[in-house]
């Protein structure tokens, strides 16, 4: 048997050369073994100071084959709560945080995909960025998985103990993307896009929760010094109470919407990165828009009686009458409202054209979901919407801009069936909503409480004594009373 040839011992090599036990020259990222081979390269985190400026380079693009089976062992891999030291590092600290990173790869991380391709980069690739380079996407990943056991936990001490823990790690990775937004990189893109997106679902999923108070002060979701004494049900019983009922989901509209448009903005800046390292933007980017011939005929007949509803709010005449039957896309592939050959005054209302445009948004989410090839497409929705429009839906005085939420809020209660962080939250929101239209005392017509009653049949509620009855002007339906917000 030759003899094997004698060499100086690589004592600072790259993972990749280490795992393959072959010499590094130690000249990179990248080293002349993988830069041959094409291979991504990354170095152990001691081989340069944190102040150094040198940080190792992120791994690449986790859905490539070659990527996911030779470049993801990273070893050795920095323990979980060397990062979180300044949390707490007790052995009920890291007990907490073996069940944490437990159940984001066993359940949490499902939320996360859009596309079956999806789940090795969001189960595996994402834990591993976390723990080798990524502190903050690591507190991210800990926050919603401590978030989804409270949200399924039964236990109410257990279930404020998830909820701190949640609000902690919150914490730090939002302090944590302040800082690396001012400077975004190749090596840290990946990280701040999805810190980006578990933002969204954070204040999406809190929802569930009742709100946590301090010592009997005010009202929200607040984490108290106290927490830090571990696992679920820490703190102090005498001063921690629990609030209820759950936020509202309708008052935490403009803050979700906002969260997605920021991430929309990260992506839009990174966006040549995104679609070169990962495979599932670039396989998104190929299917194209849905076309409307998969929408259902009483989908198609909802959203054109939003139409009519925009028409008859701002007295627009058409020529001919738009027909609930129409599907509200042209004949050009589906962009934009459908006019035909129309009439009208000489120009349009400028809230009219944008809830027309508002309108075409939701029939491309709802074609979307009739598709069902990318889960939570409805969380478009939100970038898609101008300030305007969310200025309207906060002040609850445009009753258009409530009707295209509630829409918005059926596409929710649809995506929550098969992610567990908005389950639920879209049928709140419609009868949030209804309750609004209801207490409002306003005459709507009947094309108006219709749209009203279909929102609530998709989301398995009752329409009796809160749209039938108010369809018909002549009955008391009950929605004598005032509210400032609608006159």
């Amino acid at each position: 048997m030759q003899k094997r040839r004698s060499h100086t011992k690589s004592r600072r090599g790259c993972k990749g050369c280490k795992e393959k036990h072959i010499k590094c020259d130690e000249q990179g990222p990248p080293c002349a073994n993988c830069k041959s081979r094409g291979l991504p390269c990354a170095y152990p985190q001691q081989r340069s100071s944190r102040g150094s400026g040198g940080g190792g380079p992120s791994i690449k693009s986790s859905s490539s084959p070659s990527s996911s089976s030779n470049s993801t062992q990273l070893s050795p891999r920095p323990s979980i709560s060397a990062h979180l030291l300044p949390i707490d590092s007790s052995p009920t600290r890291r007990l907490l945080e073996l069940e944490l990173m437990h159940r984001w790869s066993t359940r949490t991380y499902k939320g996360m995909c859009g596309i079956p391709s999806d789940a090795t980069l969001m189960q595996l690739e994402l834990p591993r960025q976390g723990l080798s380079e990524h502190p903050s996407l690591l507190h991210g990943i800990l926050s919603l998985s401590a978030l989804d056991l409270a949200t399924t936990t039964a236990d109410p001490r257990q279930v404020q103990g998830y909820h701190r823990a949640a609000l902690e790690y919150y914490g730090h990775a939002t302090r944590a993307f302040q800082d690396e937004m001012l400077n975004i990189t190749r090596q840290n893109h990946f990280a701040l896009y999805m810190l980006s997106a578990f933002f969204g679902v954070f204040h999406s999923a809190v929802l569930h929760l009742p709100s946590i108070t301090d010592g009997g002060g005010g009202g929200g979701s607040r984490s108290s010094s106290s927490s830090s004494s571990g696992g679920p049900g820490g703190g102090n019983e005498e001063q921690d109470q629990v609030k209820m009922p759950p936020n509202s989901v309708l008052d935490r509209i403009p803050e979700m919407f906002a969260l997605q448009r920021g991430t929309a903005v990260i992506a839009s800046k990174t966006f040549m990165w995104l679609h070169e390292d990962y495979e599932s933007f670039r396989l998104v980017r190929e299917m194209g828009g849905a076309p409307a011939s998969l929408l259902d005929a009483d989908t198609r007949r909802a959203l054109a009686r939003l139409d009519v509803v925009n028409d008859a709010l701002y007295g627009i005449v058409r020529t001919p009458p738009l027909s609930e039957d129409d599907d509200g896309f042209d004949d050009g592939g589906g962009e934009g409202v459908a006019y035909g050959d129309i009439a009208i005054k000489a120009l349009l209302h400028p809230s009219h054209e944008t809830y027309a445009a508002a309108i075409s948004d939701l029939r491309r989410c709802f074609a979307e979901h009739a598709r069902g090839w990318i889960d939570g497409f409805v969380m478009a929705f939100p970038m898609w919407m101008g300030k305007d429009v969310v200025a309207a839906m906060e002040r609850r005085d445009d009753p258009m801009a409530l009707l295209v939420l509630m829409y918005f809020g059926v596409l929710l209660e649809f995506n929550g069936r098969n992610q567990w962080w908005c389950a639920s939250l879209g049928a709140k929101l419609v009868v949030e909503i209804s309750d609004v239209f209801v207490r409002s005392g306003r005459e709507f017509g009947p094309e108006f409480w219709d749209a009203v009653a279909w929102a609530r049949r998709q989301c398995g509620l009752s329409v009796g004594g809160v749209c039938m009855s108010s369809s018909s002007s002549s009955q008391d339906d009950g929605r004598s009373g005032d509210v400032e917000v609608l006159e």
